[in-house]
């Protein structure tokens, strides 16, 4: 039996408000951990105050290897995780962005990074291989955009690309580096050329908000370092109080 944490919000009155996913529920499959600190995102302790959130970069083993899915990055957001396509289609198992009725203005928190000490990824013979010189980073944003029918969510293909018409303004760390210490950060949202916030549309829910956090960038595409870890903590968004 395996045991994994999952995380989530509570509100004022004591009641879940937000609910993190991750793909913990995917790691199951590889029968690599049955404790939580043995899964790629786990609540650990010494946080900036109190405990915190690990994500580390884990190999799937023999059951991942064989699926061409040789490791497993941590990661946390908020959305949802679809582990029923998380083999056949990983980027799109994870649907990025909760409703969101207010206009962000600041991304803060803390992290510390240490990278794995082996970089990976497939070569063009479709080989797991080492990439010599290539460091391991991580990622850790924020998105807003529109809800429309043909996007109600974002996945790992779009939710920082420059050409998806959805996307309204994002927050994204400029300068991301290892450290052993906890690195204070606070970042603007940036809106993409002509995008704004429509204020009707905020008040009929049509905004979604992703803040999206990964030991390896690009974990989602199976190239990384095992053993990197990221560290997360005090997460704020700001948000403007104009009426």
């Amino acid at each position: 039996i395996s045991h994994y944490d999952e995380f989530y919000q509570k509100g004022e009155n004591g009641e879940n408000t937000v609910t993190w996913a991750s793909a913990n529920s995917a790691f199951v499959l590889t029968l690599q951990g049955t404790e939580p600190d043995q899964f790629p995102t786990y609540q650990g302790d010494n946080g900036v105050k109190g405990k915190c959130a690990v994500l580390v970069t884990r190999s799937t083993g023999r059951f991942g290897s064989a699926a061409g899915k040789p490791i497993a990055a941590g990661n946390l957001f908020f959305g949802t995780f679809d582990g029923t396509n998380a083999m056949t289609n990983p980027l799109g198992a994870t649907h990025f962005g909760i409703p969101f009725v207010n206009i962000p203005t600041y991304f803060s928190g803390y992290y510390k990074f240490r990278p794995g000490d082996v970089f990976q990824e497939y070569n063009s013979n479709h080989q797991f291989t080492e990439v010599p010189g290539k460091t391991d980073i991580f990622n850790l944003y924020a998105v807003m955009y529109e809800v429309t029918a043909d996007m109600p969510y974002l996945d790992g293909s779009n939710v920082l690309s420059l050409s998806n018409p959805n996307i309204i303004c994002t927050a994204e760390i400029p300068d991301r580096h290892a450290s052993e210490e906890w690195v204070p950060f606070k970042v603007p949202f940036l809106y993409r050329p002509g995008k704004s916030i429509d204020k009707d549309k905020l008040a009929a829910g049509l905004y979604n908000l992703a803040i999206v956090a990964s030991s390896s960038m690009d974990g989602d595409r199976f190239a990384g370092a095992v053993g990197s870890t990221l560290m997360i903590d005090e997460l704020l968004l700001t948000c403007s109080t104009e009426d």
